[in-house]
């Protein structure tokens, strides 16, 4: 039996970006994926007004076998409508963002898709700042990329190293059960804050990283930075639609979906998330005076039969 194959769709948002879209899409059509892997390019022009839209028609063109989806917004939006554009057009297994700046190299979509591929993830970030080689134009953006981050890492309880990274990859089923609100780069704190929530860890690798000037056409301005701090303080307090809460219920009685909720019951210490309906312990304490006993009925009658909580397989959010 052959190898089983899976698609990588590559979503390329592009505003304005006619002096590197055509070598980014030669780049993105050579990266060497690993074996199995196909690729789709999805290429969302934000209604670029200079000729991006005829460089990428004729790159199409020249490149007729090459698998591109290209799509045009009537007016400009920004990057976060680009890329949910491009997630409804999406028929591959797996997501991933590109950017058409030349800033990143998509050869390390190889080092990002095992994670995936072995199902131990849903979340695969790359990260400028773990490859010590890597050089930063900007102090500012480096300390904002940094700050956001450790912001993520606080509220979220995460343990990443770069928030606002382009790179960041998804099964293809998770990214597109998240509703997004985003039209401009808060893309990255949204989706960020949201799987987070949904109680997915992510999981980081180093990537290359050539920064790119203000002149040769950076994008990012310290407004954006402010969007993303109220973007990441925003969504700590979204409330999860009930058809995406993601349980998972381990062997061991741990649901990842909350660390709170710790009940010793019957001599056993278990843990449960408040998205089952089952009380902490500070919901179920015993008013002084009924003591341990009533205490353990009155949670009895909370919890029905526990036991009847089948295990959620971490894989397959709900």
């Amino acid at each position: 039996m052959g190898e089983a194959v899976h698609t990588l769709s590559i979503i390329i948002p592009a505003y304005n970006e006619e002096k590197t879209i055509a070598e980014l899409l030669q780049r993105v059509l050579d990266a060497d994926l690993g074996t199995g892997i196909e690729r789709e390019l999805i290429v969302v022009n934000d209604c670029s007004t200079d000729s991006t839209e005829q460089i990428v028609e004729d790159f199409i063109a020249r490149h007729a076998d090459a698998p591109i989806v290209y799509l045009k917004h009537e007016r400009n939006y920004g990057k976060g409508m680009a890329v949910r554009t491009g997630i409804r057009a999406v028929t591959g297994d797996y997501i991933v963002m590109q950017d058409a700046d030349l800033e990143l190299d998509p050869n390390d979509f190889k080092k990002m898709l095992p994670f995936l591929l072995s199902g131990e993830y849903h979340v695969v970030y790359g990260s400028r700042f773990l490859a010590e080689e890597n050089s930063h134009t900007y102090f500012s953006y480096q300390l904002g990329g940094k700050f956001l981050s450790v912001m993520t890492n606080i509220l979220y309880r995460q343990h990443i190293t770069d928030e606002p990274t382009c790179y960041k990859m998804f099964t293809a089923d998770l990214l597109k059960s998240i509703p997004l609100d985003c039209e401009g780069f808060e893309f990255c704190p949204e989706v960020t804050a949201k799987v987070s929530r949904l109680g997915y860890k992510i999981k980081e690798v180093p990537i290359r990283y050539y920064p790119r000037s203000i002149e040769e056409g950076k994008k990012l301005r310290l407004s954006d930075g402010l969007k993303a701090i109220g973007t990441l303080l925003k969504y700590r307090f979204w409330k999860i639609p009930d058809k995406q809460k993601k349980h998972t219920f381990h062997q061991e009685g741990y649901c990842n979906a909350s660390k709170r909720g710790n009940l010793f019951f019957m001599g056993r210490k278990e843990h449960f998330c408040r998205c089952h309906r089952i009380v902490s312990a500070k919901q179920i304490r015993p008013r002084r005076t009924t003591g341990l006993q009533l205490g353990i009925q009155h949670a009895s009658k909370k919890l029905g039969d526990y036991t009847s909580l089948l295990p959620y397989d971490d894989r397959q959010p709900l």
